[in-house]
């Protein structure tokens, strides 16, 4: 699925945004595997902006459990993960993927791709349904007003 976002300073919280909406759409609703995900994409995009002659599509796929965000840009030098070199963003990438890579693209410019670890089930998919209590019955935990 492609992302639709603005293109400019506002790219990465756009991405942020529409990220988190297309994964909680999928059911994906672990809030700290979300947060994850979301500084992923932000990283991704500002380096597509700064380092990349631009960003030039994020795309988000989920096949089989496994969730990969890639995001295109201009330029064909591929992202490092050294220090001296002001590669602490993708040091952090690296740290929160399952794998990443480098894809060069036919028309130029290259594709960083990242596959997510697998999205913990929320509280609610690990506790089941939640089930009421049927109604006129009282349990020892319910309040008694006067």
């Amino acid at each position: 699925m492609d992302v639709d976002i603005p293109w400019g300073p506002e790219a990465p919280t756009a991405a942020r945004k529409a990220l988190r909406a297309v994964l909680s759409g999928w059911g994906l609703a672990d809030r700290d595997w979300l947060d994850n995900a979301e500084l992923v994409v932000s990283e991704l995009v500002s380096n597509a902006l700064t380092h990349g002659d631009g960003c030039h599509g994020v795309t988000v796929e989920h096949h089989h459990g496994q969730v990969i965000i890639s995001v295109a840009d201009g330029s064909e030098i591929a992202p490092t993960r050294a220090a001296h070199l002001g590669g602490l963003g993708m040091r952090m990438v690296v740290q929160l993927s399952a794998r990443w890579g480098v894809d060069r693209l036919f028309h130029g410019g290259k594709r960083v791709w990242v596959q997510l670890p697998p999205c913990p089930p929320s509280v609610r998919q690990r506790e089941g349904p939640v089930r009421h209590r049927p109604t006129g019955r009282r349990s020892t935990t319910d309040s008694i007003t006067s």
